[in-house]
């Protein structure tokens, strides 16, 4: 789940060649700063600007949009004590113009990445919720521009614990993505990951798992597809659908084989999965020799107190017992 990046406008400015005041001349003069990798005297002419609009009663909506140049440019070098101040002023100035300026989709969003980047969720989770309150509110339920705020509540709702939430925000998001022809992919995955180990729901995450894999073999062969076999193969076998597990699980093996060579741990994880599968059906021959095999493996690795081997030699020792039973 990963944490929103920024929102900017037009490739994170303007071009304000149309102006003519002396605010604008400044703006103009910090773009061509930027274009010539002068940060510094770009922000010194963003901050004159500012200085000027702020004189100017009337120019709320330009003294957002310096306010959010100016942040942009902390946040880009990591100044994120510095970005939330300039972007807090600008969230009080759209309050006054009751939002009515584009630029304040833009402040809202990067106000809530910013605390998400500094691990402060609690703190982005309101300025996402205000933000997609208004954006519904302004450009309807079903508009593409929602999809980014969609997917900062959802990735930090999981981010939070808050499961049930992040799920919500996932279903929505997923439709926004299928109205609009967007990537599903990713909330697909994380829908999967859901359903499976924070719900137990091994139904859903068994349907979603299947619409994974079928997007994901578009691409070919791929160790994203031995992973999401893998998921199948385990919520089979969870299910005690053994003769569905089998296949799923020797895909899984197969591709592992060809991707990562023979000797790799990955591959000592599919032997393990599918040596269990048997021993529990009581296939205790086809089960030994797998066993041994990703023993080996693993043991070549010399990762100590590695407890994938450990749990391994146990899946072993617990066979021997049951075959001398």
């Amino acid at each position: 789940m990963r944490i929103c990046g920024w929102l900017g406008i037009s490739g994170l400015m303007f071009s304000m060649a149309s102006f003519a005041d002396m605010g604008d001349d400044l703006i103009q003069a910090a773009e061509q700063a930027l274009i010539q990798q002068n940060q510094l005297q770009a922000e010194e002419k963003y901050q004159q600007a500012l200085n000027y609009y702020t004189q100017q009663a009337e120019n709320q909506a330009k003294q957002i949009n310096v306010l959010l140049q100016l942040s942009i440019l902390a946040y880009q070098q990591g100044e994120f004590s510095k970005a939330i101040p300039l972007l807090k002023k600008a969230v009080s100035l759209c309050e006054v113009i009751k939002n009515a300026s584009v630029d304040c989709f833009a402040v809202l969003h990067n106000l809530g990445a910013t605390y998400q980047a500094q691990g402060e969720n609690d703190l982005a989770e309101p300025f996402y919720h205000q933000l997609l309150t208004l954006q519904i509110a302004k450009l309807g339920e079903n508009a593409r521009d929602i999809i980014p705020t969609l997917n900062a509540l959802a990735s930090l709702s999981y981010q939070l614990g808050r499961y049930p939430q992040a799920q919500h925000f996932y279903q929505r998001l997923l439709s926004l993505q299928e109205i609009h022809q967007q990537p599903v992919l990713a909330t697909l995955e994380a829908l999967a990951e859901l359903a499976f180990t924070r719900f137990k729901d091994l139904s859903t995450a068994q349907k979603l798992y299947e619409r994974v894999l079928t997007l994901q073999t578009v691409d070919g062969e791929s160790l994203a597809v031995t992973n999401t076999l893998n998921l199948l193969g385990l919520i089979a076998f969870q299910q005690q659908d053994y003769a569905k597990a089998e296949p799923l699980y020797q895909q899984a093996l197969a591709l592992r084989e060809k991707l990562l060579g023979r000797e790799h741990a990955d591959v000592a994880v599919s032997l393990n999965n599918l040596a269990k599968l048997y021993a529990t059906q009581g296939q205790y021959e086809k089960a030994k020799p797998l066993y041994i095999k990703a023993i080996t493996i693993l043991e070549q690795q010399e990762i100590p107190n590695n407890p994938i081997l450990r749990k391994v030699k146990e899946n072993l020792q617990n066979l021997l017992v049951q075959q001398s039973q």
